[in-house]
C-alpha cells in the first residue's frame, strides 16, 4: 500500500524515484477509496484512512514544494481538515468539496 513505509520512506515516494529512474518527466497519482463496495477483493483492504492521507500528503507535498524531486509530481489532496477549510474558504471555492467530491473530517 502507498501509505505504508519501507526504511522510513513511503512507497509511494518510492514509486516516484523509480519514475525518475527510468527517465520519466511526470508522474500523476489518484486517490483510490472504497465508496460502500469493496473495490479490491484480491488484495483485501487498501482503503486509507483519512488520518494516514493527511500524513502521508503533508510529507510527499512539502517535497514537491520544496522540489525534492526531479520530477513533476500530481498528488491530490483528498482530505482536509474542517478548520482548515473554514479559515480558507476563498482558496477553496472551486475545491471538489464544494462539488460534492470530497471527504472533510
Amino acid at each position: 500500500m502507498l501509505l505504508t513505509k519501507e526504511d522510513d520512506i513511503y512507497v509511494i515516494e518510492k514509486m516516484i524515484i523509480f519514475a525518475e529512474d527510468l527517465g520519466i518527466s511526470h508522474i500523476n497519482f489518484h486517490d483510490l477509496f472504497k465508496a460502500g463496495v469493496p473495490m479490491d477483493t484480491l488484495t483485501g483492504n487498501f482503503a486509507p484512512t483519512p488520518e494516514d492521507w493527511v500524513l502521508m500528503y503533508t510529507e510527499i507535498s512539502k517535497k514537491i514544494t520544496n522540489n525534492e524531486f526531479k520530477i513533476d509530481v500530481k498528488l491530490p489532496q483528498c482530505f482536509i481538515e474542517q478548520t482548515e477549510f473554514e479559515q480558507t474558504q476563498t482558496y477553496y471555492r472551486y475545491y471538489p468539496r464544494n462539488l460534492g467530491e470530497i471527504v472533510m473530517f
